[in-house]
């Protein structure tokens, strides 16, 4: 025989070992335990290591009559039979639980809380955490989530782009779905329209986002990785060793006009910011013109 293990003071549900006791008729060691509600039980020490759980309690505590008792969102009608009970001959009793239905229940489990209901608490709670608003299906529910993502979301393509340079939603928005939809319905949201910040720089807030057609949107977008110049608009030409420029859009002729060749970047934007300032377009941004050799 092995060493026997010292259970004194192991907690098993309700029930603390106190002492070690006689052993039982079979040379088996047990155990004198105390409940919390201070009733004694001797029992044997490998029953509590194997099967006692969450909801052991003494047989005292499984004899109160709890009937006309509230436990959670249920209240107790009356025992139901052992022989009856759908729980293998252990104490239960009937209960109604607060949404109307009827349910056979552990006295056991009731006392020690493991059951609040029939079944409804944790359907309810599990809707309250995933269901914020109820509104995952709507377009804008859609774009919010997308703003989100670009600037939180690491496994996003674009997330670099935008955590880099310090882009986020504002607390506005990012706490409340909600509020970000108002803005939405009060500034001019309609089907096919894109959300669009005026500034590039700065993240998403209500008093840097605008809706516009996806064209505008485009245009208005950073400078693409592959345009090394640092102006939007502005291309070298390697072979002819020159700068070209362009402005593109659905307020240009054609979508597109061509400014022509520079012999530097600093030239080539200057000549598109003048085209935007002369034809007065207002979905382009005048661009800084940096000092020659910086």
């Amino acid at each position: 025989m092995g060493k026997l293990k010292d259970e004194t003071g192991n907690r098993y549900g309700n029930v603390v070992v106190v002492s070690r006791a006689d052993n039982d008729k079979n040379n088996n060691p047990r155990w004198l335990c105390k409940c919390d509600c201070g009733g004694e039980i001797v029992t044997l020490g490998d029953f509590l290591r194997r099967k006692a759980r969450g909801d052991y309690t003494c047989r005292q505590c499984r004899r109160i009559n709890i009937t006309s008792m509230k436990f959670g969102r249920l209240l107790v009608l009356s025992e139901v039979s052992a022989r009856f009970s759908k729980h293998r001959g252990k104490l239960s009793v009937l209960s109604k639980c607060d949404c109307g239905k009827t349910t056979v229940t552990q006295i056991a489990h009731l006392v020690s809380g493991n059951t609040v209901s029939c079944g409804c608490y944790n359907s309810d709670r599990a809707s309250r955490d995933f269901t914020a608003h109820g509104c995952s299906k709507d377009i804008l529910y859609d774009i919010w989530r997308g703003m989100i993502k670009r600037c939180e979301d690491p496994k996003h393509p674009k997330f670099e782009l935008y955590y880099s340079k310090g882009r986020t939603v504002c607390k506005e928005w990012r706490e409340s779905y909600e509020s970000f939809k108002k803005w939405c319905m009060d500034n001019g949201h309609e089907k096919g329209l894109d959300i669009d910040r005026r500034d590039n720089s700065r993240g998403y807030s209500p008093d840097n986002c605008r809706f516009v057609t996806r064209q505008i949107n485009i245009h208005n977008c950073d400078i693409q990785r592959r345009n090394k110049t640092g102006y939007k608009g502005v291309y070298f030409r390697t072979k002819l060793r020159v700068y070209e420029a362009t402005v593109g859009g659905m307020d240009v002729p054609n979508g597109q006009v061509y400014l022509g060749r520079f012999a530097t970047a600093e030239q080539a934007v200057e000549a598109r910011n003048n085209y935007i300032r002369n034809n007065k377009l207002p979905h382009h941004r005048i661009q800084e013109v940096k000092n020659e050799g910086t």
